[in-house]
């Protein structure tokens, strides 16, 4: 007969199937293929597969407990509370059907009426990529030691752009790392960072440069996650010569571990119709005292636009229990987002919305994290840890929650960008602060704190602060580099350049050291010591585009021509789309006294190319071109070319040179053509 009984987490009901009526055939290998076998398969993410019946009643009794507790499927949000695609969360249905069968003997079944097992096709989850890219070589992680945060750079190749519609991460070894992101970098200075580092890739927990995650997605991997498979309508664009820069938190264990990550890459048909963007809800001033079982950070933001919501990414560490978060419209009613309960770090996981979620302008989105700090929540493999406070090692905490969202256009997807920028300042202001206050003997939260000041234009501020840092370490190589990139900018040159070689004593290995006391040195006139320190830059780093440049320039003013061409040349072929060397090589070739030198065709070409790079806005390249064309005697277009470089460098307040241009027009309109002394763009007549 059938008897309805208590449903394992009490709450609902289970109708119990007549007696010795479940089998494995019939009634329990569906749900095990749909819920457990994307991770218990050959090379799947668990340490043992469940596609077979002997796989299943083997372990029968230990599949029955740990989903009547629901700890597997590891599935997270409240039901009722977000309505989320491809959730696997068992039904009391399906949990009791497992509890019957097993306690019944876990029988087989007609074996005909088993359902088609799952495949996977090179063990990807998403099946094969279009794409496989990997580390060059293994990165040896070294038993025992601290954390270690490290960035490998992985250039992609392919005929033209391509559109990304899904990522799968492999991280290589999943007990060592806490998690990893993917940024992209379409500039070179990732790989240059790469090449200054003796070891594979480079160090360092937050992102530098120009390398960032694509706007709208989630890219990375952390224990859990599932990759889903995206859609062509939704997709970012890749470009040919791009860096993809793995960021991994590794944790050393007892043995020392080969890691090497793979990322496989799935291309849509067709570039994307609308662009998402990501909304960060978080705290940076998390502060747990010890023995506190209800600590709860909080954070809102007000939409300044309409948005679709289409998925939510939560982040804790092991001392994070509940987490929620609501939208309160603006008619006062709410409406619940994601609401977590019982915390697990072992099982994150970012869950797209079944059907996106439309909330109008002046919704209010809250996010609230609680944490436990006795030893009672998912923190428990750690205890009681004593004050814990925000920080990315796993013994810190982090409390953060992204919703992806989808503006209705790229004007209001303008306006939420610029909200959410003036609020992330001040939150990362804000934690940078606190972390001061917590530990105000260590260099790294001046430096960092320093830095964020400069963005806001608050150069005396950072000044003083980076000095903090050098105080706490005075071998901080970091903040030596940093402090003199500031003094540069205050035109504080000496105490630039000795800031600059105390940067490359201590770390040698800096190439952007070398590069920048090149600058300083040439403004202060000492073009030899100039010239050696970017021959180091170049060495260090063979493919740093700026150092090259910046050689070829100095080489070129020194009348050292051919040299100073072919790194000139150099620049330009490591950046193809950078204005600079081309302008540069324009002038050159248009200016130069020497006869032998000066090729005004070649100029013409160089300088009309820097000109359409730089959408005709850049008056140096303007400037050069027009050169170009007095030189080759066609000064019917020098004269207008030079009076449209002359209004840029006015608007800009570039007085020096607007004087320079102006005399420069003047010879124009006499029909002769400028002769540099030097060779030099820039050089005055």
């Amino acid at each position: 007969m059938l008897a309805a009984c208590g449903r394992p987490d009490g709450r609902d009901a289970y109708l119990r199937r007549p007696d010795s009526t479940l089998t494995f055939a019939a009634d329990i290998a569906a749900i095990v293929y749909s819920r457990c076998a994307s991770c218990h398969r050959p090379g799947g993410s668990a340490s043992f597969s469940l596609l077979t019946y002997q796989d299943v009643k083997y372990r029968a009794s230990l599949v029955a407990a740990v989903t009547a507790n629901r700890v597997m499927p590891p599935w997270l949000p409240e039901p009722g509370r977000g309505d989320f695609a491809n959730a696997r969360r068992l039904s009391a249905d399906e949990i009791g059907m497992i509890g019957q069968w097993v306690e019944e003997g876990a029988r087989e079944g007609d074996s005909t009426k088993l359902p088609p097992a799952p495949g996977w096709a090179d063990e990807w989850s998403l099946g094969p990529p279009d794409l496989v890219v990997t580390v060059p070589e293994p990165y040896v992680l070294p038993a025992r030691g601290p954390e270690v945060f490290r960035n490998f750079v992985i250039p992609v190749h392919f005929p033209g752009p391509r559109w990304v519609k899904a990522v799968e991460l492999r991280p290589g070894d999943a007990r060592a790392v806490h998690h990893a992101m993917i940024m992209v970098d379409t500039t070179s200075l990732s790989r240059e960072l790469d090449e200054q580092d003796p070891g594979l890739g480079y160090g360092g927990m937050h992102p530098i440069g120009n390398a960032r995650m694509p706007p709208g997605f989630f890219l990375g991997w952390t224990p859990g996650r599932v990759p889903t498979s995206g859609t062509d309508g939704l997709s970012w664009e890749l470009q040919d010569g791009s860096d993809l820069v793995l960021m991994l938190h590794l944790r050393p264990g007892a043995a020392e571990v080969r890691i090497a990550p793979t990322v496989g890459l799935y291309f849509a048909d067709r570039p994307p119709g609308r662009f998402p963007t990501t909304i960060r809800l978080g705290s940076e001033t998390i502060d747990i005292p010890p023995g506190a079982t209800n600590y709860a950070v909080r954070d809102s933001f007000v939409l300044p636009v309409d948005i679709d919501v289409l998925g939510v990414y939560p982040h804790a560490h092991y001392h994070g229990k509940d987490i929620r978060a609501t939208a309160t419209l603006p008619d006062g009613s709410t409406r619940w987002l994601l609401h977590i309960p019982r915390w697990d770090f072992n099982w994150q996981d970012e869950y797209a919305y079944a059907s996106p979620i439309r909330l109008p302008r002046g919704t209010t989105l809250t996010m609230q994290i609680t944490y436990d700090n006795a030893g009672q929540g998912s923190g428990d493999a750690h205890g009681a840890a004593g004050h814990v406070a925000f920080g990315p090692r796993s013994t810190d905490e982090m409390g953060d929650l992204w919703l992806r969202v989808l503006p209705r256009d790229s004007t209001d997807l303008a306006i939420l960008h610029r909200e959410l920028g003036v609020k992330g300042l001040e939150r990362r202001l804000s934690g940078l602060e606190q972390a001061i206050r917590l530990h105000p003997g260590e260099a790294g939260p001046h430096d960092q704190l320093a830095g964020l000041l400069l963005s806001f234009g608050r150069v005396d501020e950072a000044i003083a602060h980076y000095r903090q840092a050098l105080a706490a370490d005075p071998d901080d190589g970091n903040a030596h580099y940093n402090l003199a990139v500031a003094l540069q900018g205050r035109g504080r040159l000496d105490e630039a350049i000795d800031h600059y070689r105390h940067a490359v004593r201590v770390t040698p290995s800096n190439a952007s050291a070398y590069n920048n006391l090149g600058n300083a040195l040439v403004a202060r006139g000492a073009v030899v010591d100039a010239v050696v320190a970017y021959r180091w830059a170049i060495l260090i780093a063979p493919s740093y585009a700026e150092a090259h440049n910046n050689l070829g320039v100095t080489l070129v003013a020194r009348r050292e021509v051919a040299e100073g061409l072919r790194h000139s040349r150099e620049a330009a072929r490591l950046k193809p789309d950078w204005a600079t060397p081309l302008a540069a090589m324009a002038w050159t070739l248009a200016t130069y006294p020497d006869d032998r030198v000066r090729r005004p065709g070649e100029a013409v070409r160089l300088a009309e190319r820097a000109a359409a790079l730089t959408g005709r806005r850049d008056a140096a390249a303007l400037n050069a071109l027009a050169a170009a064309y007095a030189a080759a005697g066609d000064f019917g277009r020098a004269v207008p070319m030079a009076e449209e470089a002359l209004a840029l460098a006015a608007a800009s307040g570039d007085a020096a040179t607007a004087r320079d241009i102006g005399a420069l027009i003047a010879r124009y309109k006499q029909d002769r053509p400028y002769r540099d002394s030097a060779g030099a763009l820039g050089a005055r007549p």
